[in-house]
């Protein structure tokens, strides 16, 4: 049977998420996030489909009838429990947009010995003993993107903070270094806008069978 509300629910999110996607390769310079950050973003992202999927397939009623929507804050805290579970097991990493790894390697060539004197770059893995960091390249030339990803279990995660420091600095001052192309980010926010448009017209075409939804959903 058609939902609306359960197409506005698990979409949603994740329309918002492409926006922001677009956004951040359209600033027309390098964007540096934390591996981390931008996991905890697509977690996000992804909380309507566990809602209207997984939650709902477990989805404890006998529970319901004594707590009544308190069951969805429990439900929630354990998926908020696990994503946080496993951002605490991920190694270091560091995201790159906008960039390509041909146009960042001579810079990070460049930069890599200022930052510590004693690096070694073996293709595209990189030693940084000073920082007590070791971690490899992996670049995704369609979408623009630049992994920068822990090798092996022994980081030191202050270097790590160091090492991104000095990445940021670093990317300021190379303004002429670098050649933004702006589809990917007008690709990502098109295509989040129309999904937008497109679930609010949804929701504006049978509101009322929308509001409906929502307690059935609920279980309340």
């Amino acid at each position: 049977m058609f939902n609306s509300f359960l197409i506005y629910l698990s979409w949603m999110p994740l329309a918002i998420y492409f926006v922001l996607v677009g956004l951040m390769n359209l600033t027309g310079r390098p964007f540096l996030v934390t591996g981390h950050r931008d996991q905890t973003v697509l977690f996000l992202a992804l909380t309507g489909f566990m809602a209207v999927g997984p939650m709902q397939l477990f989805f404890p009623v006998n529970a319901s009838w004594s707590y009544g929507i308190g069951v969805w804050i429990i439900l929630l805290a354990i998926y908020a429990l696990l994503c946080t579970l496993y951002l605490l097991l991920m190694r270091p990493s560091l995201n790159l947009y906008n960039v390509t790894l041909t146009e960042f390697r001579p810079f990070f060539s460049d930069k890599v010995v200022d930052w510590d004197p004693e690096s070694r770059l073996a293709g595209d893995t990189v030693f940084m003993p000073t920082l007590g960091i070791q971690f490899y390249l992996e670049a995704n030339p369609i979408l623009r993107t630049i992994s920068l990803v822990s090798a092996g279990p022994n980081q030191n995660y202050d270097g790590w903070k160091h090492f991104q420091k000095c990445l940021m600095d670093g990317l300021k001052t190379q303004n002429g270094t670098f050649f933004p192309k702006y589809t990917v980010g007008v690709t990502f926010l098109l295509l989040g806008l129309m999904m937008l448009v497109g679930l609010h017209a949804l929701v504006w075409y049978d509101s009322a069978a929308f509001i409906r939804a929502i307690p059935d959903f609920l279980r309340i």
